[in-house]
């Protein structure tokens, strides 16, 4: 049974059931809310977390926070703080392309986001590549 359900995991994340249903959901409460379905504005941020030792490419070590594992980078709504866009990735990565692979990974589904706050850790290159590659006025809080 164990078995069947890491099946059934696998192939609802190669299709993308758990990313198109979290869509749906945002969506609907948004309306519900009064809001337009799409945010105009986003927070983005990362956290570094431990793995264990198995984890082939998507394990490495995160000199800035002494964190040897996964880094994961969430873009969230500044309403209601819903997930707009989650990437995971190996910790090795620096935030500056975190934040580039997260919001490439958005762009089509975000074609109303202006503003962007960052925490300060994409200072720099980041904060750049999102300006003038994605045309976002973007902001970085300490």
């Amino acid at each position: 049974m164990a078995e069947r359900l890491l099946v059934v995991r696998e192939v609802a994340h190669r299709v993308g059931t758990f990313e198109r249903l979290n869509d749906a959901l945002r969506w609907r409460l948004r309306v519900r809310l009064g809001r337009d379905p799409l945010p105009s504005a986003a927070i983005a941020d990362s956290q570094s977390t431990k793995t264990t030792g198995v984890g082939g490419e998507h394990r490495g070590y995160d000199g800035n926070k002494k964190v040897r594992g996964r880094k994961r980078h969430l873009l969230v709504d500044t309403d209601e703080g819903l997930v707009l866009k989650a990437k995971v990735h190996s910790a090795k990565v620096p935030d500056q392309d975190g934040l580039r692979l997260l919001l490439q990974s958005a762009r089509s589904g975000l074609s109303r986001l202006k503003h962007l706050w960052l925490d300060a850790g994409y200072e720099g290159r980041g904060r750049r590549w999102a300006e003038e590659a994605m045309g976002l006025n973007a902001w970085c809080e300490l």
